[in-house]
């Protein structure tokens, strides 16, 4: 759902690290437009712009290379992607191009940001929750509440089991992995979810290969 990939080097001169954020409007990048850190300038787009955002489709890889090109980012954060299952049976090459058409383009344009220096870091998560947009818990509490009121029962597929990370949570922890100081602070209560932050963990410490499922 979020594949992250951080160019590590530091901004010259004291510059501001620059981050391209795709996404903007969804619950990751909402959360990391919430309080924007001194020393932070995020580039934040959505499909359509507006609202402060600039547009950048991800289901046009020409569109979402070019974007990396033009801006140069010091880190690209990929918070968006096509997250409707059910619609996506209907649209399969839709849905296809936005969650593998779109990293593949955005990886290929900071590699060759990336040429002279060779360094970089990847970082990657999923089943992302948080308080705002569509996604599974909210649908869930929306159903409770109206099976409840109805008398219906409410029945879930249960065959898979894994560790949700919380959308306002993440961005204070995408600095450290990558090798820097934190930028975003932790929200009120925040607390890491044993096997999601010790993958995050390993790769902090060797920075050169990611750790298997991260």
């Amino acid at each position: 759902m979020g594949c992250i990939r951080g160019i590590t080097e530091n901004s010259p001169g004291g510059q501001p690290t620059k981050i391209l954020l795709t996404g903007a409007a969804c619950q990751l990048g909402h959360a990391l437009r919430q309080k924007v850190p001194e020393g932070i300038e995020l580039i934040a787009t959505s499909r359509n712009g507006g609202d402060a955002l600039l547009p950048l489709d991800l289901a046009d890889a020409a569109v979402c290379r070019a974007a990396v090109l033009e801006h140069s980012p010091d880190w690209v954060l990929n918070g968006g992607a096509y997250t409707a299952v059910d619609k996506a049976e209907s649209e399969p090459e839709l849905a296809l191009t936005v969650n593998t058409g779109a990293p593949r383009a955005l990886a290929e344009a900071v590699e060759q940001l990336l040429a002279a220096s060779g360094q970089g870091v990847i970082l990657r998560t999923n089943w992302v929750i948080g308080p705002v947009g569509k996604k599974f818990a909210l649908t869930m509490l929306r159903l409770h509440r109206e099976c409840g009121a109805s008398g219906q029962a409410l029945g879930v597929v249960e065959d898979q089991v894994g560790c949700r990370p919380s959308a306002p949570a993440i961005p204070c922890w995408i600095a450290p992995a990558a090798g820097g100081p934190s930028a975003w602070p932790p929200p009120p209560g925040a607390r890491p979810c044993g096997s999601f932050w010790r993958r995050w963990a390993e790769l902090n410490c060797d920075r050169t290969q990611p750790s298997p499922g991260c």
